[in-house]
């Protein structure tokens, strides 16, 4: 009898990995001829495979003879394989799902799949029916399962923290060549190479679009194991998770050994980046500061020159400008991010969009959290028309991980939209939420503190001190104040009281608040050669017309 894939005295193959290449062999559908034809193979090689089930289809007798039943998945599991979903049904692709159906797809296939396992075996992975998935499905999949496989024909990063994993389907006209020379390049470039096969026929039957033959099959792993272990290593998803796991923690190991102050870049991916920075004496303390609009995928950006001058330790989270944080998963930021704070006393930091990024991620960290005028314009609620095309897959804020401290919010009441979005979407999470009104000091509400020398001793005191200082706010000097009851007074189509405000306002300095106002209320009080005038002074003091609104310049240019 044929023993067990990777039976032996301890398998341990995480232990094996020395920064070699690895490969992965997967076969999606779960067919009988998996179980039948594949296994075998596989036992007499003892190189790792993952079988990706449907799972209706194993409790279907309609399907029994194409497909693996109960038992055989059982069994199969017994003799070393691992068992992955390929979702409940297959007949759609997950991304025309609504999202009942698509947590069926996820959830329901798990919960089939894992009752006909061993106790101790769980189900890891998830290979996404058509490999067609958005953001909406990659969040749901994530937060489901540890690793979610595609087709890509791409290799994989061994130290990446993506759960996302490519693949190179294997099919009837995939030749032997191709195929080694997809493990060669892996072995060269030292990735992790995953196959994707289907249905493997015995020798002398059919192949239909999908199948590979068995001599085929047997001739890879005969390949892979005429090289050694040293140069690529079989694995299946479990033992890749234990490798990253094993890597990541040498990772910190070291970066906690270097030498302050020190730099690490944690994670990298279409959408954003996330960067780690140790300052030159230790500390306690650890904030973690969102980008906001406009954002590039930098390693410092806001607050993080404020923060590493205070001498503390920071995270800088930064997003792919026009993303609005859509392609970062509060699965994928905590598996980033919590091992490090769990060392700390942290904070979550952000203004606008990046508090809300600060809300919405900073309870999976248990962070005390500062969100200074938060908003996102790709929520429904606040639908900007730019982001009308990017779609908005995050879980509401009453679904995500809440921290255990009330948040500061700190915010402008007489601007509608963030007064809107706290009162809708931040306080049913947090409702006992501190509310910090400063009236009419703006959206860019930190500016403003920090113009009245109250920026530093209120992010000084509550970061070391835990206390909220109380605020005393001064007018005099500043710009913002009669530019902001200006637009109030603009809203309100008292247009005569606005331009007087917005005048005001530029009398203390330019400002393109109080400079747009001006022009607006120029026009609708019918004064369009003063607007002319004004427009021109505008683009000289402010080197665009960036602010103004597209009708105004229709009208005047």
């Amino acid at each position: 009898m044929t023993n067990p894939i990777g039976s032996g005295a301890s398998r341990m193959i995480e232990d094996a990995y020395h920064g070699q290449a690895l490969i992965t062999f997967t076969y999606d559908d779960g067919r009988r001829n998996n179980y039948e034809v594949a296994l075998p193979l596989h036992e007499d090689a003892q190189i790792p495979a993952v079988f990706s089930v449907i799972a209706e289809r194993t409790r279907d007798r309609v399907y029994e003879n194409k497909f693996m039943t109960p038992f055989e998945v059982s069994d199969a599991v017994r003799r070393g394989v691992e068992i992955s979903s390929h979702s409940l049904t297959h007949r759609s692709r997950l991304t025309d799902l609504d999202d009942g159906l698509l947590h069926a797809e996820l959830e329901q296939s798990k919960e089939v799949l894992t009752s006909l396992l061993p106790r101790e075996t769980g189900v890891e992975s998830f290979c996404v029916p058509f490999s067609k998935v958005d953001n909406r499905v990659l969040e749901a999949a994530i937060s489901a399962y540890n690793f979610v496989r595609i087709d890509g024909k791409k290799m994989n990063s061994i130290s990446s923290r993506s759960r996302l994993l490519n693949s190179y389907p294997v099919r009837c006209d995939t030749t032997l060549d191709e195929i080694t020379e997809w493990i060669d390049v892996a072995i060269q470039e030292r990735r992790w190479l995953v196959l994707m096969f289907h249905g493997v026929v015995a020798e002398g039957g059919e192949l239909s679009k999908y199948d590979v033959s068995s001599e085929t099959l047997s001739a890879v792993l005969h390949y892979v194991n005429s090289l050694s272990r040293e140069k690529i290593l079989p694995v299946n998803f479990a033992d890749a998770r234990r490798i990253r796991e094993r890597f990541r923690k040498e990772e910190h190991a070291k970066l906690l050994a270097n030498p302050r102050p020190s730099e690490l870049v944690l994670d990298e991916a279409p959408g954003y980046k996330i960067t780690y920075h140790r300052n030159s004496t230790p500390t306690d303390k650890l904030v973690i500061s969102f980008g906001g609009l406009p954002s590039k995928k930098t390693q410092t950006g806001f607050g993080s020159k404020f923060i590493l001058n205070q001498g503390w330790d920071h995270i800088f989270v930064a997003q792919e400008e026009m993303t609005q944080y859509q392609h970062l998963s509060i699965e994928q930021f905590r598996e980033n991010v919590s091992s490090i704070a769990a060392a700390y006393d942290v904070f979550a930091y952000g203004s606008s969009l990046g508090a809300y990024a600060a809300l919405y991620f900073g309870g999976s960290v248990n962070a005390r959290i500062i969100a200074a005028a938060p908003k996102n314009s790709a929520h429904p609620l606040v639908l900007q028309k730019r982001f009308a095309d990017l779609g908005f897959h995050h879980r509401e804020l009453t679904e995500v991980p809440r921290s255990d401290y009330a948040p500061l919010i700190l915010f402008d009441p007489h601007r509608r939209d963030e007064t809107k979005f706290i009162r809708k979407l931040v306080l049913p999470a947090y409702p006992e939420a501190n509310l910090i009104e400063l009236p009419y000091a703006g959206h860019t509400v930190l500016e403003t503190m920090k113009h009245m020398g109250l920026l530093k001793p209120f992010m000084t005191t509550y970061i070391e001190e835990h206390d909220v200082l109380q605020m005393e706010i001064v007018e005099d000097g500043l710009a913002v104040f009669p530019a902001e009851r200006g637009r109030e007074a603009y809203l309100e189509r008292e247009y005569e009281r606005a331009l007087g405000l917005f005048q005001q306002s530029l009398d203390i300095e330019f400002n393109s608040e109080g400079g747009s106002g001006e022009i607006k209320a120029l026009l609708k009080l019918g004064r369009a050669h003063e607007a002319k005038i004004a427009i021109v002074k505008y683009e000289e003091q402010n080197g665009s017309l960036r602010g103004i609104p597209e009708w105004v310049k229709q009208e005047l240019l």
